[in-house]
């Protein structure tokens, strides 16, 4: 934990030393962004967690390639089991940390995240292995191709306060039919014995997120429309269906 908070403070003087260098260059050397999702069910890397309806705020900053940000979510109806044993409504907390990299092959990026996971009821300052903590810390490495080729690539590696050390890898390709987008995915997953994290027995890797997502504006009004993505997920490491609907404001 110790190493985690240096390298944040080091990304941040750093985020900090450019800015000033780079204020002068520009009028607006940063960007904020905010907004809300409504999702069917919070489905995650092909699990359903909560079993619910949810609401999924976010929010960011960014500023010369490095963004700092928010994200969580609120199920509707209590279906988690907390640490005494009490059905809850799942909910989480995300904070994250990203560093951009453009380049003529595309963009490459690395990214801490740090789960927290508040229906659990311990503070958020409980970290400790030892004790079930409610964090937990990811370290990923991502890449997106050019418009010409635009797949992404995703490796994430559960770094903190996950036994099994979990490693989650993923490949999306977007394909655009006018204004719809098409998004295929497949990934998968690992740990050492068993990924608790994935639902994963064995040390294999093994297929748990694949599907589509079809993404299209409706639009209500001349000043109003709102993105609508429907997601198919099937697991098939457990043999699961899903089928989400999310609402971006």
């Amino acid at each position: 934990m110790k190493l985690l908070i240096q390298c944040v403070l080091l990304l941040g003087m750093c985020a900090g030393t450019m800015f000033a260098q780079e204020e002068a260059k520009a009028e607006k050397p940063y960007s904020f962004s905010s907004g809300l999702d409504f999702v069917s069910s919070y489905n995650w890397r092909g699990q359903d967690l909560g079993k619910s309806p949810a609401i999924q705020p976010y929010a960011a900053v960014s500023a010369y390639g490095f963004e700092f940000g928010t994200w969580g979510s609120y199920a509707f109806n209590s279906e988690a089991l907390n640490d005494a044993g009490v059905k809850v409504p799942f909910t989480e907390i995300d904070l994250n940390l990203k560093y951009k990299l453009t380049t003529h092959s595309g963009t490459f990026a690395i990214e801490a995240v740090d789960f927290f996971y508040p229906y659990m009821g311990k503070p958020y300052s409980h970290y400790n292995l030892n004790e079930d903590p409610a964090h937990m810390v990811n370290v990923a490495l991502h890449y997106t191709g050019k418009e010409c080729c635009p797949v992404s690539l995703l490796v994430d590696y559960s770094a903190i306060n996950d036994p099994d050390k979990s490693i989650y890898i993923e490949a999306a390709y977007p394909v655009k039919f006018g204004e719809t987008e098409v998004g295929l995915v497949c990934g998968v997953a690992k740990g050492k014995d068993k990924s608790v994290l994935y639902d994963v027995d064995g040390s294999k890797l093994a297929f748990v997120n694949t599907g589509f997502t079809v993404t299209k504006n409706i639009t209500f009004s001349k000043e109003f429309s709102m993105p609508i993505a429907t997601s198919f997920i099937f697991n098939p490491y457990r043999s699961a269906a899903f089928l989400v609907v999310k609402a971006s404001l």
